[in-house]
């Protein structure tokens, strides 16, 4: 059975990965696996909160990456 403590080890790391990726694409994935998980979580736990899980990941309340503002070059 999945712990609070095996939440808070995944969430890490997918906060990581999400910091450190910079395609939208890689994003992306990093917020479908996010998704994924939150629902085997809840499925396996019925206490899980996925917005904690979720803000704990660094994605919004919805499992989405922050928007973040394009660079503007000149």
């Amino acid at each position: 059975m999945f712990t609070q403590r095996h939440f808070e080890a995944i969430a890490e790391v997918i906060n990581a990965e999400l910091n450190t990726e910079q395609s939208q694409v890689g994003k992306r994935a990093v917020r479908n696996t996010a998704q994924r998980l939150a629902g085997l979580f809840r499925q396996h736990n019925e206490r899980f909160d996925r917005q904690k899980f979720y803000a704990a990941c660094g994605l919004d309340e919805h499992g989405n990456p922050p928007i973040t503002k394009a660079k503007v070059t000149k």
